[in-house]
């Protein structure tokens, strides 16, 4: 067994390294390495052992450029390898390319792992390495008969630079392609008269791009080389020799077509345009009169009539109809439109299409009513459709759209002002009523589906008010039915193939700035409920995407520079009789995911000492496991179980050990060998974790004056000695941590409070002073603290 290998192990190494040139044909890949080690005691290692071999850059640290692991036989202390045999191939020339290197050596020992030898041992020649310095096997010339590319040398040669170092004779046919050469790389200058024969040239491997302007002159084609066939007329020839205004024949109609109009009347293909007034009389003395009656059948588009007015000045009306009547309906127009059975065509009574290319308003349809009298209710448009069987039927269909190059503006489906000057009375932008024996109704149905990045609504609603309440929404809903009962229902849906942005099923912005007192509500809600559970709220959140988070509540507070701002308040009120449970929250997670679970997830973005990712006012008690990843301050500590004695009726509690130093303590039991010295090992991670050791020693069942450490702890063991055969001796080592996160994050002993804390008490009443002082009472929630008046 192997008690400790110390630096003082006798190595003794032959290295023979290798070269590589280009004269010799095989070079041995492996280092012959021979060694010999002893215990601490001096006695010569046996049987097989685990060595792993290192070559470093550097003498301490630096990087490994080469390792190989062995399993070494060892006789007397004596072993011999071969370093690379392991690794076929692994050691290559280029490790040597720097000459400071050293070996590494390592020997693995069961329950504390690999142990280095030190220090390292830095590789030097062999006396016939000298020789390869001085690379004399190439073509029998010296170093020094190659220098740079300026010097002329033999001719037999091709050197870099040298001007007519490569000949033509050394070229061989097709050797040289077009890939060998860099664009532009031959010029016409290196090309001599005739050297380049049509047979050179691939049909249509000399394009238009490839030719200066006026480069090929007239004298350069030969008589009947350009054929007809080869000028197309619009093909860049420049030449209209069977057009005419740059049209050929075709453009222009074919025998038989009739485009125009006979005097004596003809029955025409095309489209009659006339300039000027078109008067049709056709009116009886009874019944339904008609100015003007026309009939259109079959082509493509069947128009009665199509008017078009153009005006430079002043207002210009494709079609103006003025009526009136003392009795019955009055039609301004009145428009009948009805597709042949089974025809899947789009059927519109009216259709109308306006564009604008000024700077005025537009309108696709504008309805100005005026109802003087004192009865009756008025329509500014007043659709009635019944839709087919299994089609969806929409009183008004309105499409407004911005074009993808507007810069401004925004778009309406529909803007709806409801104007009441009266005192009394009710105005609606907007009144939504359904009514129906079956099926989901709806008063307002929002609906946004879309594909982009931007803000989606499927409701928005903006109200303000110089007094009095104020409601961006409003539901009174009543029903004496079983289902249920929705004061809103809104869904929001967004395309499966949309990339990115945010969907709301509602968003509420409420602006109060202008009222000097009164609260703002975003949402205000009150349930009140004599049977079932009543929630105040009720949300499901569901994500079927990539896990970009899954919030049924997420709630953002922007404080004013006074106030206090909450991400949410909650309480929970239990009135005089009340037995059950009050919680102001209770959060729960289910562990069916194979993600983490959280109860309850908070973080804030401050580092100061009064920045509380949490703040509790009053007994904490956990229930489980409690996992802190930082630092723990407390007033006093203690573990709390069931008493051991009285389980059922006591607890027992002791106090935590507190010390100003991050300090980590070990003990045992140890018996001392024959000559009254024991070695105690550490764990593993020991002197990774610690430093600053202590040590205490207490002799077990006899007096030990003269115990001592005889040797301290180095490789995670000590040594102890000083006693008598077969004593037992309890040993005690503490160290103070060295850990990454220790060395960075020292408690400090002594610290200032903060400024708002001066005078104020952690424990007030252990200085018999009044709770007022206590940096608690300060942080307290009030009970009513910047909570609005419930709204009236």
């Amino acid at each position: 067994m192997i008690l400790q290998i110390r630096n003082r192990v006798i190595l003794s190494i032959l290295f023979l390294f290798f070269c590589t040139c280009l004269a010799v044909a095989q070079v041995p890949d492996t280092i012959n390495y021979q060694g010999y080690l002893a215990d601490d005691g001096g006695i010569p290692l046996e049987g097989d052992h685990l060595i792993q071999f290192n070559i470093y850059d550097a003498e301490t640290d630096g990087t490994s450029v080469w390792n190989e692991q062995q399993t070494v036989t060892l006789s007397s202390g004596i072993f011999n390898v071969q370093l690379g045999a392991e690794l076929a191939n692994s050691l290559t020339i280029d490790i040597f390319a720097t000459p400071d290197l050293f070996l590494d050596i390592q020997i693995f020992k069961t329950g504390t792992g690999w142990e280095s030898f030190e220090p390292r041992q830095k590789l030097t020649s062999v006396p016939f390495a000298f020789k390869a310095a001085d690379s004399d096997t190439l073509g029998d010339h010296a170093p020094s008969y190659f220098s740079v590319s300026t010097h002329e040398h033999d001719a037999a040669y091709v050197n870099e630079g040298q001007a007519g170092s490569v000949q033509s004779s050394m070229i061989l046919d097709n050797s040289v392609t077009s890939s060998d050469l860099a664009a532009n790389s031959v010029g016409s200058s290196e090309i001599s008269a005739n050297a380049v024969a049509t047979a050179e040239l691939a049909n249509n491997a000399v394009t238009l791009s490839k030719l200066a302007d006026n480069s090929v002159g007239s004298n350069e084609i030969i008589d009947d080389s350009v054929t007809f066939e080869d000028i197309k007329d619009g093909s860049g020839s420049k030449l209209d020799a069977d057009s005419l205004d740059g049209h050929d024949s075709p453009y222009f109609m074919t025998a038989g077509t009739d485009n125009w109009v006979n005097t004596t009347g003809d029955s025409m293909t095309g489209a009659l345009s006339i300039a000027g007034d078109l008067d049709v009389l056709n009116s009886s003395a009874s019944g339904t009169n008609y100015i003007a009656s026309f009939e259109s059948i079959g082509g493509k588009y069947a128009s009665v009539i199509s008017a078009k007015a153009i005006a430079t000045t002043g207002s210009a009306r494709g079609l103006y109809v003025d009526a009136s009547s003392d009795s019955s309906y009055v039609y301004g127009v009145e428009s009948k439109s009805s597709a042949f059975s089974g025809s899947s065509s789009t059927v519109q009574a009216f259709k109308g299409e306006s564009t604008h290319a000024g700077t005025g308003d537009l309108y696709g349809l504008y309805s100005d009513g005026t109802h003087t009298g004192t009865s009756g209710d008025a329509f500014g448009v007043r659709s009635w459709v019944y839709g087919s069987d299994t089609g969806d039927t929409k009183g008004i269909y309105s499409l407004a759209r911005k074009t993808s190059t507007d810069t401004d503006g925004t778009v309406w489906g529909g803007h709806f002002i409801g104007d009441n000057d009266r005192s009394g009375g009710y105005s609606y932008g907007v009144l939504g009523e359904a009514t129906g024996l079956a099926g989901h109704r709806y008063g307002v149905y929002g609906k946004v589906t879309t594909s982009d990045n931007s803000s989606n609504y499927g409701v928005y609603s903006e109200a303000s008010s110089a007094s009095g309440n104020l409601f961006g929404f409003y539901a009174n809903v009543d029903s004496d039915g079983y289902n249920y009962v929705r004061g809103a229902y809104l869904k929001v849906d967004k395309s499966a193939s949309a990339t990115g942005g945010v969907i709301y099923g509602l968003e509420v912005d409420t602006d109060n700035n202008g009222a000097s007192a009164g609260g703002s509500y975003g949402i205000y809600n009150d349930v009140q409920s004599q049977n079932g559970a009543v929630w105040g709220i009720f949300n499901k959140a569901y994500s079927n995407g990539d896990g970009s988070g899954t919030w049924a509540i997420l709630s953002d507070a922007y404080p004013s520079n006074t106030g206090p701002g909450y991400g949410g308040y909650f309480r929970s009120h239990a009135y005089t009789g009340y037995s059950g449970d009050s919680y102001g929250i209770k959060a729960e997670a289910d562990g069916d995911t194979s993600g983490r679970s959280y109860g309850g997830y908070f973080s804030t973005s401050g580092t100061g000492l009064s920045d509380y990712a949490g703040y509790f006012s009053g007994k904490v008690r956990v229930y489980g496991n409690l996992e802190v990843s930082g630092t723990v301050s407390k007033g006093g500590g203690s573990f709390k179980i069931d008493h051991p004695l009285d389980p059922e009726n006591k607890y027992l509690q002791h106090s935590f050990v507190e010390s100003p130093d991050m300090k980590n303590i070990y003990d045992g039991m140890a018996t001392l060998n024959d000559g009254g010295e024991v070695w105690v090992d550490l764990p593993n991670y020991f002197n990774a974790l610690n430093r600053d050791f202590r040590y205490q020693l207490t002799a077990i069942g006899a007096p030990g004056p003269n115990l001592y450490i005889s040797k301290e702890i180095t490789g995670n063991r000590f040594q102890i000695a000083g006693g008598t055969p077969g004593m037992k001796v309890s040993w005690m080592v503490t160290g103070i941590r060295q850990d990454a996160w220790a060395n960075a994050n020292r408690i400090q002993i002594e610290v200032e409070k903060e400024t708002e804390e001066k005078g104020s008490y952690l424990h007030p009443e252990a200085f018999d002073l009044e709770p007022q002082r206590g940096i608690n009472f300060k942080n307290n929630i009030p009970e009513d603290a910047g909570l609005p008046a419930e709204p009236q």
